[in-house]
């Protein structure tokens, strides 16, 4: 895995006396390649005719998922529901940028 490579270059170039015994390795390599599967895709198509769940809205609009969910609550996003589910459409995100930009 790419990741993990990364990894393994970024902890050999550590300065100094800095050894690394097998068991903290694995967990610094299982930690690292926990949060790569976590992270958000590098890109992704953005249009105002899709919707969007609350985490991909808040990368998009560069915020935390509370504060975007404040603003839900606060009215300045609308949101729809669909079920439990919350999404956000794009159309929202482009007037909230271009506000965020003063346009």
């Amino acid at each position: 895995m790419q990741a993990v490579s990364n990894l393994e270059v970024a902890m050999n170039s550590i300065p100094g006396d800095a050894t690394f015994d097998e068991e903290l390795r694995a967990t610094i390599v299982e930690v690292w390649t926990r949060l790569m599967k976590s992270a958000p895709p590098a890109a992704f198509t953005f249009s105002e005719k899709l919707r969007y769940t609350v985490p991909q809205a808040s990368a998009l609009l560069g915020q935390s998922r509370a504060k975007t969910y404040c603003d839900l609550r606060d009215g300045q996003l609308r949101a729809i529901k669909d079920g439990q589910r919350t999404y956000i459409p794009g159309s929202e995100i482009a007037r909230r940028s271009r506000l965020a930009d003063g346009i």
